[in-house]
């Protein structure tokens, strides 16, 4: 039985950010993303590990579905992505407060 790494293990160096993207009627729609001053990485890092706690954060580089996270670095540019489930997705929107970015 292979070990299963820790979010920190997993979540890329260059964390700066966490944007939430769902698809709505095959559209990605992108959220307003969330940094984290003093500590970027460290906020990124604490968040996806509270998430967790939902059982339905995936793993990083798991297929996606119609909602995930992206990782973003200090650029922007996406790094990573975590898939995760309506559960998820509704804490992270209840702790994070995001709302849809305008196209």
């Amino acid at each position: 039985m292979p070990l299963e790494l820790t979010i920190d293990q997993q979540l890329a160096q260059q964390a700066h950010a966490l944007r939430p993207v769902r698809v709505v009627k095959g559209e990605a729609v992108n959220y307003t993303a969330t940094t984290f001053p003093g500590n970027p990485r460290g906020g990124c890092e604490r968040t996806l590990r509270v998430a967790q706690i939902t059982g339905e954060l995936g793993q990083a580089g798991e297929p996606l579905g119609d909602l995930w996270i992206d990782v973003l670095d200090e650029n922007g540019d996406i790094i990573q992505e975590w898939p995760v489930g309506p559960k998820c997705f509704k804490h992270l929107r209840r702790k994070l407060r995001f709302v849809r970015e305008l196209a």
